[in-house]
């Protein structure tokens, strides 16, 4: 089942391990939460300390701010 997975992936021309992804994007900031799925950063647009931007994996900002704490 993987293989095949695998297979339908190449036939698009992309990756299913997302290698080329990870390789990309390894020296990038990680953020406050380097582990969390979405990336965490500091509210730059008000520098407000106690709210943050929560950008999912495609890089579009999710659920607008989030207030820390």
């Amino acid at each position: 089942m993987a293989e095949e997975s695998s297979e339908r992936y190449a036939g698009r021309g992309v990756s299913s391990t997302k290698s080329e992804v990870h390789s990309a994007i390894k020296r990038i900031d990680k953020g406050l939460y380097p582990q969390a799925f979405c990336k965490v950063i500091p509210d730059v647009l008000t520098n407000d300390p106690d709210w943050a931007l929560v950008m999912h994996a495609d890089g579009r900002i999710v659920g607008g701010e989030e207030r820390m704490g």
